[in-house]
């Protein structure tokens, strides 16, 4: 009986290393996109360097990190990448008649890094105010801007304001 139990503590433990192992990777988590775009596909101008590249790269491949940031990234337990990122991703992916890879990684810092080791072409970065593109790297525009609102009644929403 002593030895069963002792096995079963075995197996426990085993399991939370592995468990711990894999939750604290560097290595990237290959997600799919899923997406709800449906048949519009936006017409992009290239440059013919941009062309050539993007016709002998013929994979896209883009970094992503954890946390989540919904509403532009989410991820399920099946692998899907999902929001507002993914059904950007899927048009370009149809615009410019490429694969689009996605690579999640545990924190911005790693997939920063697989870019710089060209292991990814690009990082979404998380929603905020600024990043600071420090050289090897450029930035954007944000895709989305966002701004806090007040949220109240109508009702309420013409009452004087009281202070104090």
């Amino acid at each position: 009986m002593l030895q069963r139990l002792i096995g079963f503590m075995l197996c426990i433990i085993a399991t939370l290393f592995v468990a711990q192992g894999a939750l604290a990777s560097k290595e990237p988590i290959r997600l799919e996109i899923f997406s709800n775009s449906g048949p519009m596909i936006p017409n992009l101008k290239l440059s013919t360097a941009e062309q050539l590249w993007l016709a002998k790269k013929k994979t896209l491949v883009v970094a992503v990190y954890s946390p989540e940031s919904p509403p532009l990234m989410l991820d399920s337990s099946s692998g899907r990448f999902c929001g507002m990122n993914a059904e950007y991703l899927s048009l370009l992916q149809r615009a410019l008649g490429i694969n689009v890879k996605i690579d999640r990684y545990d924190s911005e810092e790693l997939a920063l890094n697989a870019v710089k080791a060209g292991k990814a072409d690009l990082v979404l970065t998380s929603l905020r105010t600024n990043f600071n593109a420090v050289a090897p790297f450029i930035a954007s525009l944000p895709m989305v801007s966002a701004y806090p609102a007040l949220v109240t009644t109508q009702k309420k929403c013409y009452a004087t304001a009281t202070y104090g």
